[in-house]
């Protein structure tokens, strides 16, 4: 069977408002959250930028461009419930894939990314 790809639309309060509540659901629950919904909450609006995006990150000014995001393990591990182990291998799952491109390191701050 063929796989068809395209695009569906979700409306940005899906990411904003509902992605964000069941994960707190998952978490509350004490497990951790799966990687899609991670995936999902990744290239929305809480942590992609949609256009040129300065943030204050431990006391550092980072510029984003579109299509950009910051991460750092230590993130992953507290937004996720995950361990460090878990977080790299996600990280490196998404590189390795072709989704997610290194594009500078920031220090203690993270690493900023770009999907591709």
């Amino acid at each position: 069977m063929q796989q068809e790809r395209g695009y569906t639309r979700v409306a940005n309060e899906w990411f904003v408002n509902q992605l964000p509540k069941a994960i707190a659901a998952i978490q509350r629950a004490q497990v951790e959250v799966p990687e899609e919904l991670a995936y999902l909450d990744l290239i929305g609006p809480r942590h992609t930028a949609w256009g040129p995006f300065s943030k204050t990150v431990m006391g550092r000014e980072i510029k984003l461009e579109r299509g950009q995001l910051l991460l750092s393990y230590g993130l992953l591990e507290l937004a996720y419930g995950w361990t460090r182990k878990r977080a790299r291998g996600f990280v490196e799952r998404l590189i390795r894939n072709g989704v997610l491109e290194r594009v500078r390191e920031e220090g203690k701050a993270g690493t900023v990314y770009r999907l591709t």
